[in-house]
């Protein structure tokens, strides 16, 4: 599998691209990844872009709590959170309505939304002129 993410400071985004097999191990190690980056506060807007994901292999049961890990961390920001989970397939909406049903209750301030649909996507997050094609090949790993 390939995770991997690019902070855009001067757009408060952080662009996180899923591509191959999803497993809750490497995404936890590029979450602590994220928490330690210098540029991390700085960002309250993220897309999760699953268009790549080809197999997953989740636990719900790990997921909530590495949401809980992930509500904890942003929570105390003192901005709203906009969560985007851009998903094409009917296995990546599943995944991601799972990861966004799993933020309800968690982090006062966040909205989570699920979406197939990038021009929803970008309007969701106040970015119409991001250029998602070519965020993910300077994000491929």
């Amino acid at each position: 599998m390939s995770i991997d993410y690019r902070i855009l400071p001067d757009m408060g985004l952080v662009f996180v691209r899923y591509a191959g097999l999803v497993e809750l191990g490497e995404t936890m190690t590029m979450f602590k990844r994220f928490m330690a980056d210098p540029l991390c506060g700085q960002v309250h807007r993220h897309l999760i872009d699953l268009k790549d994901v080809r197999a997953i292999a989740f636990d719900f049961p790990g997921l909530l709590r590495l949401q809980a890990k992930k509500a904890e961390h942003l929570s105390t920001q003192d901005t709203e959170t906009l969560m985007a989970y851009y998903a094409t397939t009917p296995d990546t909406l599943k995944m991601a309505r799972m990861a966004q049903r799993s933020w309800d209750g968690l982090s006062q301030g966040l909205i989570a939304r699920s979406f197939d649909d990038e021009a929803a996507v970008k309007t969701f997050l106040g970015v119409p002129r991001l250029d998602i094609a070519a965020l993910r090949v300077t994000v491929a790993g």
